[in-house]
């Protein structure tokens, strides 16, 4: 998986929005995507605010469709 470069987070949100729910996000574009650090998107998680995410080995991914409903249900 490419990381994205995060130039302009406009288009970062608009890149987020085209992908399918399906597609694997990683921990460097999950920050990007919601301007936090490491440590707050761990303890959004402990909390419940974010989905736990899948683990490929050493890797963490979650869902474009996972961050979706989490963002809906906090804005809801």
């Amino acid at each position: 998986m490419s990381k994205i470069k995060v130039t302009n987070p406009a288009s970062l949100v608009a890149t987020f929005k085209a992908m399918p729910d399906e597609a694997l996000v990683d921990l460097h574009t999950l920050r990007a995507l919601l301007s936090r650090s490491k440590t707050t998107i761990y303890r959004d998680i402990r909390e419940g605010r974010l989905p736990h995410p899948i683990k490929f080995g050493f890797a963490n991914r979650w869902t474009a469709g996972q961050i979706r409903a989490a963002l809906n249900k906090c804005a809801g």
